[in-house]
């Protein structure tokens, strides 16, 4: 007979391995969706992290209802209740059924509804997010949930005739009683469509919007396997452990042992090393959740860095951490970088500073903005990419000024419009470090494009293909168009074109025309025409980009006419899209090349094109166009204006300059370029990444420390230091002035 020692043994064992077997489960997902993209040594310990990391977190929660089923004295109860589920489902076999049976069990119309029921809500929100993808999804779904439902109905009664016939031929049969063909009805059609979108999670991380629902199968699968472990264990007579004492020692050392072993061990990896935080931080599923809440509680100085995990050497002293300002010779390491020396850290100023450009000849000129949404520039034909997807865009920039270096400030568009708009970064904006950057609004306190333009006297019009507008304040002309799919790129030109006839020539009043297609965002509508490339997702991406570029093409010779020559034309892209090149799908999670490099093309009157190395970036566009029309630029934008430099006639290189970009939707990561070296910043982890451009153009090799790259760093860091002290636009000054103390000492500080 089993006593309380040997059910609180059976339970704690039984906790014990549904942990570690649901945490395996969880170290394969998270390294699975990277095993192709570092090293089998960083493979390795990604899987040890985030085993011994879910681990301990499975374990502590099944640790503390083990113990409060001791404390209520309910071992029992609570054993029979975890069981519950895998007994319900042993049961699904049945060996013996007679018609008296079967009678009463049909009469138990409640399982075979819930069947029905669950059939039904499956499919629904399967439906929803599949094929609400291409179409309006609310009556497809309901239709195929009501499909779904009264299929389960019609299996039921089939094979419950079946059984009876089979019944009758051979009197007793290994079948399914009414009940059980209930219960496996709900199994068969809630499992199927949830396997089919967990293959489309894997497959397209972001058909779920802003929902992650790997922590909630990781979740799910480990009651699954608590729920198993006390099935099986119970059906053992005894733990095979007889002895007071063993029992004592299976019940409270070893889940303690447990418990320690996984935290200590787990953290001792993570601190060893930041790719491994890296991978865990960003393709876990609980592990992450684990390793954030650890970054909080370690975080003990409360100055955004965590012991052990994030490069904080000194966790009670909040003055102290890898941002911190180094003072020289006091015998402590302010800076975390093991050394009591300054770095030489030093503002540098930006070269754009004290080039003018003449106003005379374009002032009150009107300006076409287009952008082209997720657009990559390496995908576009111009900057050499194997597919003539542009050919209309190559045209148009024969004349023009290519940017080969041109970077956005935010990887998706939820931060970079804002930041395009109003000159500013995105952590100028305290919403942009949200976790749902849906929410973000421009608020009124905030100039954007439109507000400047309003006063100079010109008209502001915005034309877009989708339904985003709250970063279109402001605009005395916006075209309320719900999405691509339905209004797609050539429908928007035709618009677009008709409002530029408005305004040709210098009699009318000068016009601000933003021109946003969304058609290369995804899901790409190229699946729904003839393929052009393919099917695979690059070949409907490179499709988009195709399609865009035949949409503009009336739209680009118009504006190579005379009557319109006087017009700025400026081409480019809120952000770039990734295919896995490191791990991630579409925008919106990494700052590399692929997500944050993009085209721009530049139609300058009165100048001649040609092909510009300088580096720029999002923050130099809204003071170009302000300068150009001859509007007082703000001390307080980020960016220089591009016209005095391209004015200049110049023959030799082009003057060293760094540009930023920001993304806070996966933790805080920054990046700084300056042409050659791109380095990215990931805060949370504290990790640096530095890639040669010309040497590694794909970014894979990681060089970082690299002296070559020293003034680049110097930039980033102090970018960081100013952007973490930013708290909205009225800080802005103070910022500032903090940068401008730090550096008296050299006299360098930096100017507005």
């Amino acid at each position: 007979m089993n006593n309380g020692s040997e059910i609180r043994s059976k339970n704690i064992l039984s906790v014990i391995i549904a942990a570690c077997s649901t945490a395996a489960l969880e170290g394969m997902l998270t390294v699975v969706r990277v095993f192709h993209l570092v090293e089998t040594t960083t493979l390795l310990t990604a899987f040890i992290a985030s085993f011994l990391l879910s681990l301990f977190l499975f374990s502590s929660a099944g640790i503390i209802v083990v113990a409060a089923s001791i404390v209520f004295r309910m071992e029992g109860q609570m054993r029979s209740f975890l069981a519950f589920p895998v007994r319900w489902m042993s049961g699904i076999w049945h060996t013996e059924r007679n018609t008296g049976q079967a009678a009463h069990s049909v009469r138990k119309i409640w399982e075979f509804l819930f069947a029905s029921l669950c059939a039904a809500a499956v499919l629904g929100v399967f439906s929803y997010h599949v094929i609400g993808t291409f179409h309006e999804p609310v009556r497809m779904s309901l239709l195929i949930a009501a499909a779904g439902s009264l299929s389960v109905i019609i299996i039921f009664f089939l094979i419950h005739r079946l059984t009876d016939v089979l019944i009758r031929m051979t009197g007793k049969l290994f079948v399914l009683n009414p009940v059980i063909t209930a219960r496996l009805s709900a199994l068969l059609f809630t499992a199927v469509p949830a396997a089919l979108m967990f293959y489309i999670f894997i497959k397209s991380d972001d058909i779920f919007g802003s929902i992650d629902p790997m922590p909630w199968v990781i979740s799910i699968l480990f009651l699954v396997a608590v729920s198993l472990s006390f099935y099986l264990l119970n059906e053992k007579s005894d733990t095979g452990i007889s002895d007071k004492t063993g029992r004592r020692f299976l019940s409270f050392l070893i889940p303690a042992a447990v418990l320690l072993i996984s935290l200590s061990a787990g953290l001792g990896v993570l601190a060893a090393s930041g790719e491994t935080r890296i991978i865990v931080r960003t393709k876990g599923a609980v592990s992450r959740l684990v390793i954030n809440s650890l970054s909080s509680v370690l975080d003990m100085d409360a100055d955004g860095f965590a012991w052990l995990i994030g490069g904080d050497c000194h966790p009670l002293d909040e003055k102290s951490n890898p941002l911190a300002m180094e003072i020289e010779g006091n015998s402590y390491d302010e800076n975390c970088d093991g050394r009591d020396t300054i770095a030489g850290l030093s503002s540098v100023e930006d070269p754009l500073d004290h080039m003018q450009f003449p106003l005379r000849k374009t002032k009150g000129a009107s300006i076409l903005f287009i952008i082209i949404d997720a657009l990559r520039a390496d995908h576009v034909s111009l900057y050499g990419y194997k597919r003539r997807t542009t050919p209309n865009l190559d045209r148009f920039s024969k004349k023009a000024f290519v940017f080969s270096n041109f970077y956005a400030t935010g990887n998706h568009t939820g931060i970079a419009m804002p930041s395009l708009l109003t000159g500013l970064f995105p952590s100028d904006f305290p919403e942009a470090k949200r976790a749902d950057w849906k929410s973000f609004i421009l608020k009124s306190d905030i100039k954007n494009a439109a507000d400047y333009f309003n006063v100079a006297g010109y008209e502001t019009v915005f034309y877009k293909n989708h339904p985003m507008n709250r970063f279109v304040r402001s605009f005395g002309k916006v075209n309320h168009r719900k999405s691509y799919k339905t209004f797609p790129a050539d429908e928007l030109s035709r618009e677009v074109i008709a409002e530029v006839k408005k305004h040709r020539g210098r009699s009318k009043k000068p016009v601000l025309l933003f021109a946003h297609y969304m058609d290369p965002h995804h899901p790409y509508m190229a699946n729904e025409r003839p393929a052009r490339f393919g099917r695979t997702q690059v070949d409907l991406y490179d499709a988009e980009i195709s399609f865009v570029d035949e949409s503009i093409e009336t739209l680009l010779s118009m504006m190579g006419k005379k009557k319109y020559r006087n017009w700025l034309v400026i081409i480019t892209s809120d952000h770039g899209e990734g295919f896995y090149e490191h791990g991630s799908p579409h925008h919106g999670h990494q700052l590399y090349d692929e997500e944050v490099r993009v085209p721009l093309v530049m139609r300058v009157p009165g100048l001649k094109g040609k092909e510009v190395e300088l580096t720029v970036g999002h923050m130099d566009l809204l003071p170009t166009m302000m300068q150009f029309a001859g509007i007082r630029i703000p001390e307080m934008l980020r960016g220089r204006s591009l016209l005095g430099y391209l004015s200049l006639n110049e023959r030799k290189g082009p003057p060293y300059r760094i540009v930023f970009s920001e993304t806070f939707r996966e933790g805080s990561k920054y990046a700084a370029h300056d042409g050659t070296y791109s380095l990215i910043y990931d805060q949370e982890a504290n990790v640096w990444n530095l890639f040669n451009r010309k040497n590694d153009i794909k970014q894979k090799k990681n060089i970082y420390p690299d002296p070559r790259a020293f003034n680049l760093y110097q930039a980033l860091l102090q970018h960081v230091r100013n952007s973490r002290v930013t708290a909205g636009i009225p800080e802005l000054k103070k910022s500032r002035r903090i940068n401008e103390k730090a550096h008296a000492s050299d006299g360098s500080a930096e100017k507005d």
